[in-house]
């Protein structure tokens, strides 16, 4: 696409211009403040809706100007030979509200042609992308200079770098010498020929190394606690203390047998059972006696309470009823006596003759008014009391005497259920005071004789208090003793074997885990050069495809690894890359023709760049696209276009 003409009308300052550049390279002069950053900020606003400049919220008003309309006509043509005349007329608009004499402002609007045919803004932006061959987020970087490396972010160009390029592949990387080991370490245990990608092993891998450090730090700590936990001292074995104990074991139970055997033949013990059990079987045996009989009248008192309990309930059950009935009967009672009175009250009731004068005349009111007024009144009034009559059948003398009635026979009964129980509960008191009176068994003949028995038995000698069975209890506790301080040894001991082997186990955690440790870094060395030569090869297949510019795109961190950047350099007359930002002006402009040649080139498009303050540069590089270049010339007061051949 090539630019063949400019129009402006009221643009920014400029009141009309045409500028024809016929598809040709250009230079527009003009001294500052002229409009030639104008120029540049019209075609890119006709294009992309956006300033060349990138200013934000721009519109192209002259400042202090309303109520103009402001036009950029842009005419290019296609790389089929088409002209294409593309318009956009940006206004105020004013509107009267119904009623009111002024207008008031009420926004701005933006219309949209292409060859004198209306557009929609989306259907506008869409037939620019047909005109410029691509999608206008790149046109932004081929036509705006700068655009690409100024505006774009790091992530942005080096997309755009590897969508240029190509990226390289890993199997192509893992060909590189060095690498040999990597395919082992990226391949996922126990599957068939699944590898992690080096990202997610790496991730991993750093995690192993963080987690692998971390126990290494651990163990020496843990090999110093239990080293100092083992007891020191020549090592006695467990055998030999096990035997020994074995040995006081078995003299224990030998002393044990000695002890119950004179327990046995004292006869104490079993005597003094014997006299116990006679006691508690004599006891049981009064018990049962007593019980015997009085058993007679203990059944007449349970069927004389189930009685109490079944009266207890009818007397509740009749005393509800009641209380229910006398509830109603007051309640009836009292309404027939208000209702008795609102009946007097409205029979009293008389005609008012005040009401036979106008209250506004005072004049007497016409005879038959006054007839119609009375007869009011007395309907009225007899419709009131009808209503009372109505109310009063609810509550009438005949409703309180069936309430009454109700009554009369429930209480009669209630009187008679509370006499039954007096009397049953008199009866009960009677039957109690007859029941068979005995001693306690503890104060009878019997229990007497067989206490004693018992005090007999346990006043006899005790085998316990002589000599040769102290001997043999003092034998036992001393062999008890020698048992627990025999074990507490053995607990030492075992202690000690366990000690020794966690001691060889922690140190063979120790000599495995630097082992894995090792192979751990060894991976993520691997890895690490992995992407150190990828870096190398896709930078240099990248810049293969520039003369003036090499891209940086790995940077070596301090701490180990790449981060992903995307600066340009530029070669100075030293043969020296140097960074786009500390190049001279010229250079950055060439370097930014050479980026926007090649843009052109991968998306098969030319479209024409626009070069703002490019008297920066002498000698630019040339490229097949058209290149309007705005030019500072203090003596043209006015803009002036010069076509280049």
């Amino acid at each position: 696409m090539k630019i063949t003409r400019i129009h402006l009308e009221n643009f920014r300052g400029l009141t009309e211009l045409d500028l024809e550049p016929d598809g040709k390279n250009a230079i527009i002069y003009g001294a500052n403040g002229t409009g030639k950053t104008t120029v540049a900020n019209a075609i890119i606003w006709a294009l992309l809706d956006m300033p060349a400049t990138g200013e934000k919220d721009f519109n192209p008003k002259t400042v202090g100007a309303h109520d103009l309309h402001h036009v950029v006509e842009l005419t290019a043509q296609a790389d089929d030979g088409s002209l294409h005349t593309l318009r956009k007329d940006f206004f105020e608009v004013w509107t009267r509200k119904k009623g009111a004499q002024n207008k008031e402002f009420s926004g701005h609007r933006t219309e949209y042609s292409i060859n004198g045919i209306p557009f929609k803004k989306g259907a506008y932006n869409k037939a620019v992308e047909r005109l410029c061959g691509t999608s206008l987020e790149n046109v932004k970087k081929m036509m705006v200079s700068g655009h690409f490396l100024d505006d774009l972010s790091v992530d942005e160009r080096r997309q755009t770098l590897f969508d240029i390029c190509g990226d390289v592949s890993d199997d192509e990387v893992m060909q590189a010498e060095g690498l040999e080991d990597l395919p082992t370490f990226l391949a996922i245990p126990g599957t068939d020929g699944q590898t992690y990608d080096t990202a997610e092993y790496l991730k991993m891998a750093k995690a192993q190394r963080t987690q692998l450090n971390k126990d290494l730090t651990l163990i020496p700590a843990r090999i110093d606690e239990v080293d100092k936990s083992i007891r020191t001292g020549p090592p006695v074995p467990a055998e030999e203390v096990e035997t020994y104990r074995a040995k006081l074991v078995n003299q224990h139970k030998a002393v044990a047998l000695e002890l119950n055997t004179m327990m046995s033949q004292s006869g104490k013990a079993q005597a003094i059972a014997a006299a116990k059990a006679a006691f508690s079987d004599a006891a049981r045996a009064y018990d049962e006696k007593i019980h015997e009989q009085n058993a007679g009248t203990y059944q007449k008192l349970e069927a004389m309470a189930a009685k109490r309990r079944e009266l207890s309930g009818q007397e509740e059950d009749l005393l509800n009823q009641i209380k229910s009935l006398e509830k109603e009967h007051d309640r009836l009672y009292d309404m027939r006596n208000d209702l008795l009175k609102a009946y007097a009250d409205v029979d009293a009731r008389q005609w008012d003759t005040g009401l036979e004068v106008c209250p506004t005349c005072h004049r007497e009111l016409p005879p038959e008014q006054i007839a119609q007024l009375r007869d009011e009144f007395n309907q009225k009034k007899s419709r009131e009391k009808e209503d009372i009559n109505e109310k009063g059948q609810q509550c009438s003398k005949t409703k309180l005497a069936d309430l009454e009635q109700k009554i009369l026979p429930l209480s009669e009964s209630h009187k008679a259920v509370k006499a039954e129980l007096a009397q049953l509960m008199e009866d009960s008191n009677r039957l109690n005071q007859s029941l068979y009176k005995f001693p306690r068994f503890e104060e009878t003949d019997e229990a007497k004789a067989l206490q004693v028995k018992i005090n007999d038995a346990e006043s006899a000698e005790d085998v316990t208090a002589t000599e040769a069975y102290q001997n043999l209890s003092r034998q036992a506790a001393e062999l008890t003793d020698k048992i627990r301080r025999t074990d507490v040894t053995l607990a030492a001991i075992r202690a000690n074997d366990n000690g020794r082997e966690r001691l060889r186990e922690l140190r063979q955690q120790q000599t495995d885990t630097a082992a894995s440790l090792e192979h751990v870094e060894y991976g993520i060395h691997l890895v690490e050069e992995f992407s150190r030569k990828k870096a190398a090869m896709v930078t240099d297949k990248i810049n293969a495809r520039f003369k003036s510019v090499r891209f940086v795109l790995f940077d070596d961190q301090i701490n180990g690894g790449l981060k992903e950047i995307c600066e340009p350099t530029i070669q100075n007359d030293a043969g020296q890359w140097v960074p786009y930002k500390a190049a001279n002006t010229a250079a950055r402009v060439n370097a930014e023709l050479e980026i926007i040649d090649v843009l052109n080139q991968y998306y098969h498009t030319s479209l024409p760049v626009i070069i703002d303050r490019a008297e920066s540069i002498s000698r630019p590089i040339d490229i097949p696209q058209q290149v309007i270049r705005l030019i500072v010339s203090p003596s043209a007061s006015t803009l002036q276009l010069m076509k280049e051949d």
